[in-house]
């Protein structure tokens, strides 16, 4: 008896369930609150973002966070305070969010501040997207413009 076809029918049929379970839940999984992070370095340079940000089922979304810009190699040691309200939809994968309103405040007074145009940085009507890589009821890892997002309950 040949299993093959049987093996690849089973694998198949199991394959397109558990994609189309968890893209059919993303809008649901997605609800609620969350902790997420991004950290870059870049040539002596790093950032940090920790933001806790709040889906909710009439498709508008809270976030208040912490962004960290540091040099130590020319003393720039920036901190912002960022809060921003936003509507939401997920489509193809990809959680798309558009900016209602938002606020960045500075925490820390620099002369490299005004390397930043802080209020063309999240303007109303901007859309952001993130490409959905992993998302669970206790997890979520996404690309958010080319950068790693990680988030967690």
């Amino acid at each position: 008896m040949n299993l093959k076809p049987l093996i690849i029918s089973t694998l198949i049929i199991g394959l397109c369930s558990v994609s189309k379970t968890s893209k059919a839940n993303y809008s649901e999984l997605i609800l609620g609150d969350w902790n997420c992070f991004i950290d870059v370095e870049l040539v002596g340079m790093t950032m940090s973002i920790t933001m806790q940000n709040s889906f909710s089922k009439d498709k508008s979304a809270k976030g208040r966070g912490l962004v960290k810009v540091q040099n130590a190699a020319i003393g720039m040691n920036l901190a912002y305070d960022v809060k921003v309200d936003q509507t939401w939809f997920i489509q193809n994968n990809t959680l798309y969010q558009t900016v209602v309103a938002s606020s960045i405040q500075s925490l820390k007074s620099s002369f490299y501040e005004s390397m930043f145009d802080t209020d063309s940085l999240l303007p109303v009507g901007q859309q952001e997207s993130t490409k959905i890589m992993t998302l669970t009821q206790s997890s979520f890892l996404g690309l958010y413009n080319g950068l790693d997002l990680k988030c967690n309950r």
